[in-house]
């Protein structure tokens, strides 16, 4: 933030000099008036900005500390509610997230519910499989079982 050189008190305390072709003292304290209310404004605008980055920090902050928690339990997204779900935090920025379903960009939105977004997201197991073993852009063909088994996923769901 850029320094402030006068305060409020000092335009109101600022007296000036006249000679005999100077300016008009009610003019120039009109002035200084009109000046002084601006400033006023502008510190109190400040001051509520501050207040309120302040209070989205601690909010912040408790969503931090609780957000294990707000993803154990159900999440209401509007079109549907979401099954809880296992959090675990990496980093400050990362986290394992594991889910039962995967309707309609849940991850991101249940982020979005808990204060938070999605920059990356990376699935690493979908049923019985997972990405062990694969490098980034690496894939490989599912074996004979595997095709079996998601079959017999799909033919239980309906």
């Amino acid at each position: 933030m850029e320094k402030i050189n006068l305060t409020a008190r000092d335009i109101f305390d600022k007296s000036f000099n006249t000679d005999f072709k100077g300016y008009s003292a009610n003019e120039v304290d009109s002035y200084l008036d009109l000046i002084l209310e601006d400033y006023q404004a502008y510190d109190a605008n400040i001051e509520e900005l501050n207040d309120y980055i302040a209070s989205l920090k601690e909010e912040n902050e408790k969503l931090k500390e609780n957000i294990a928690e707000i993803f154990s339990k159900p999440m209401n997204l509007g079109d549907f509610i979401t099954e809880p779900c296992i959090f675990e935090k990496i980093s400050d920025n990362e986290a394992y997230l594991t889910i039962h379903e995967g309707k309609f960009h849940q991850v991101k939105r249940m982020f979005q519910y808990a204060g938070s977004e999605v920059e990356t997201l990376i699935r690493t197991d979908f049923a019985f499989l997972n990405l062990n073993g694969l490098d980034t852009g690496e894939y490989r063909h599912l074996t004979e079982e595997e095709i079996t088994k998601l079959k017999e996923l799909t033919d239980e769901k309906r």
